[in-house]
């Protein structure tokens, strides 16, 4: 099972209708980077072709499955967005298997 918590790895993650904010357990010492996205970006994250570059590192700790999904549902919802990984196909392997089963579909292609 995957405790997720807030951005800093304590307390309650965060999921509103303006941004999504969590990590994994800093007690537990499942927490690394913040995955967050927010519904709208500062002027100063908007990149080249005004799209908006974010990143987030998990150190493959257990909160990652759920960066994971996150980082598909977002591409199914907005197909024109751009997935990358430090990781290959192997490492996204489970990931793409829950999502089928959560959400009774492949999940989306990630950009090579």
């Amino acid at each position: 099972m995957v405790t997720l918590c807030d951005g800093i790895g304590e307390g309650s993650p965060i999921f509103t209708e303006d941004v999504i904010c969590f990590n994994g357990d800093a007690s537990k010492g499942h927490d690394h980077e913040t995955f967050v996205i927010n519904r709208e970006s500062q002027d100063e994250d908007i990149r080249n072709e005004g799209l908006v570059f974010e990143f987030c590192k998990t150190n493959r700790k257990p909160y990652d499955i759920m960066v994971q999904l996150s980082m598909l549902r977002l591409k199914h919802h907005f197909p024109e967005t751009k997935i990358s990984s430090d990781g290959d196909s192997e490492d996204w392997k489970n990931g793409r298997k829950l999502y089928k089963k959560i959400f009774g579909t492949a999940a989306p292609r990630m950009n090579k």
